[in-house]
């Protein structure tokens, strides 16, 4: 597990904040981190800049990473 905070974009969504950091998507990573960060719940849709969100480790069957090109690259 690790902690991480938010810090460039103010009005980050946490499903794209975990997207960034692991390269997948998936209900149940947001709920492991909604379960480690009950205070989530209430500051709304969008973190605010400098929130400190604590990140759960993949299970090891999403662990890996897809390579998938970018259109905006």
């Amino acid at each position: 597990m690790k902690t991480v905070t938010v810090k460039i974009e103010d009005g980050l969504l946490l499903d794209l904040l975990l997207h960034r950091l692991y390269g997948v998507r998936g209900r149940t990573l947001v709920e492991a981190t909604l379960d480690l960060n009950q205070d989530l719940e209430t500051a709304g849709l969008y973190l605010p800049a400098g929130t400190q969100v604590q990140i759960p480790d993949l299970p090891a069957e999403t662990a890996t990473r897809q390579n998938v090109p970018s259109l905006f690259d």
